[in-house]
Formats: C-alpha cells, structure tokens, sequence
C-alpha cells in the first residue's frame, strides 16, 4: 500500500504546483511556478534553487525515469 506522510514546508504564501513526479524509490519530485524544485525523500524536505538544463521557469510535465532521473 501507499504511506502518506505530511511534510511541514517552511515557508510562507501558497505554493502553486506545477508538476508533481515520485520515482521508484518514493522520492517526490514538486516543481512550483516560478522554477522552484522541492524534493520530498522519506519525510525530509529539500528544496533546490534550480535544475541543471532547465531554461526556463514553466514546467509542463515532470516524470522520473527506472534510474531515478528528473526529466
């Protein structure tokens, strides 16, 4: 079965959600407007600044490949 754990993000203001993608391992992928990145891995909550090769901040689609790669 699937676990959901609430994960506290510190911030403040709403997140608008662009895209969301979990890999095979459970990690969760959050790509927000503006090109934020969050990645939620077993209940730790990281959030990168940007990702490499991205060139702009809209995200359409995200999805993780077997090898646990963002696209």
């Amino acid at each position: 079965g699937t676990t959901v754990r609430p994960v506290s993000l510190a911030r403040t203001g709403p997140l608008a959600v662009e895209a969301l993608a979990v890999g095979p391992d459970g990690t969760a992928w959050v790509l927000a407007a503006g090109g934020e990145v969050l990645r939620v891995d077993g209940g730790q909550l990281r959030t990168i600044d940007r990702l490499p090769g991205l060139t702009d901040t809209r995200v359409n689609a995200a999805m993780v490949d077997r090898a646990g790669r963002l696209w």
